[in-house]
């Protein structure tokens, strides 16, 4: 569904590179992560003697997740009525079956943020300010270098693509601190990047977690942090029996997961 994939924010930044296939929900894929290699410094004399020494084996590890999730959809269209009006109501939905499907996936990964293999930046929500913070208070561009700190001691590379996807709230205390924010770059705005920070891509969603009392966690991270799988996605299209409607209906199954929780953290804020 091209519509579908071009809505989705948080699904288009995470791990996808999966082995396997399933039939029927409750079944396992796997994610595989290769380890860097170990790198020696050697004095002169040592590599005389030794050389480079053994080869190491490639450290290999396996992740596995099971397909849990399912978003669906079904509309019957009146086919007579819509002909006659020359309204292009069937073309239409198609549009919003994909963006509602993008929803509710980004939703489910974005709720990943309040599982509890998410590091949190603070354990407590902080009040975000634009401006110059008192002691309750965190300004917002401090609050991404203590994040963009955090990934570098965790041995994160300064190369690695690091993304925080947060809300429109947030994002608007992050303008007024920082106007050079927005980018030009047709290649970034296609991939719905608004704007860089120290490193950092920003990217803008609506499917933030929130709790009850309005407290937001937002992930920074790399495309290692989460492994996402679609492993099925299904439409069709079909006319009842004894009807003259038209009846689209399609499902995609789904699942996300944290792979590698020292490459992400997440921004517990309010405002």
């Amino acid at each position: 569904m091209e519509h579908f994939n071009r809505a989705t924010v948080f699904a288009n930044d995470c791990h996808t590179d999966f082995e396997g296939s399933i039939s029927a929900l409750g079944q396992d894929i796997i994610f595989t992560n290769i380890a860097d290699p170990t790198i020696k410094r050697q004095s002169k004399s040592q590599f005389e003697a030794q050389g480079t020494g053994n080869p190491e084996k490639p450290q290999i590890t396996t992740l596995k997740m099971t397909i849990n999730q399912v978003a669906s959809y079904s509309t019957e269209f009146p086919c007579i009525d819509t002909m006659l009006a020359n309204i292009p109501v069937k073309e239409n939905y198609q549009k919003g079956f994909g963006q509602g499907m993008a929803n509710e996936i980004d939703k489910y990964i974005g709720a990943l943020a309040n599982d509890g293999n998410a590091p949190l930046l603070h354990s407590t929500a902080q009040k975000i300010v634009d401006g110059t913070a008192s002691s309750s208070e965190l300004n917002v561009l401090d609050c991404l270098d203590m994040a963009r700190q955090k990934l570098q001691e965790n041995d994160v590379p300064n190369n690695e693509e690091v993304i925080a996807t947060v809300s429109p709230a947030f994002m608007r205390k992050l303008r007024k601190a920082y106007v050079n924010l927005s980018t030009n770059n047709p290649e970034l705005i296609k991939r719905g990047i608004v704007g860089e920070y120290n490193g950092i891509y920003i990217k803008l969603s609506n499917n933030i977690y929130k709790n009850a009392s309005n407290e937001e966690k937002m992930f920074v991270k790399t495309k290692k942090a989460v492994g996402y799988a679609n492993p099925v996605t299904k439409s069709r299209a079909y006319v009842r029996d004894g009807f003259f409607d038209e009846v689209l209906n399609g499902f995609n199954w789904f699942d996300a997961k944290i792979l590698m929780p020292k490459q992400m953290i997440v921004l517990h804020c309010k405002y």
